[in-house]
């Protein structure tokens, strides 16, 4: 499996999801495999995992602390002009 260059930093939403799904897939193929080099690959794809999930979750954090604000600015302009 190939990454996308600068994941997960560089890639849109919809593709962060795609590669979590398609690491996860990997990820379950090689643990059923019992030997070092599939331990290694499970604790590499474990990682990247979390990095899409983190980078997914700061996203959404930043989209929806932004809405919040915008909300109480108006509120406040609201009660001001009442």
């Amino acid at each position: 499996m190939k990454l996308p260059d600068k994941y997960p930093s560089g890639c849109d939403n919809k593709k962060i999801e795609e590669m979590i799904k398609e690491l996860e897939a990997e990820l379950k193929r090689d643990a059923s495999l019992d030997n070092p080099v599939a331990f290694s690959s499970v604790v590499r794809y474990s990682s990247l995992i979390q990095l899409g999930q983190t980078t997914l979750t700061g996203r959404f954090t930043k989209r929806y602390s932004l809405l919040a604000l915008f909300v109480s600015i108006i509120a406040l302009l609201v009660a001001w002009f009442k």
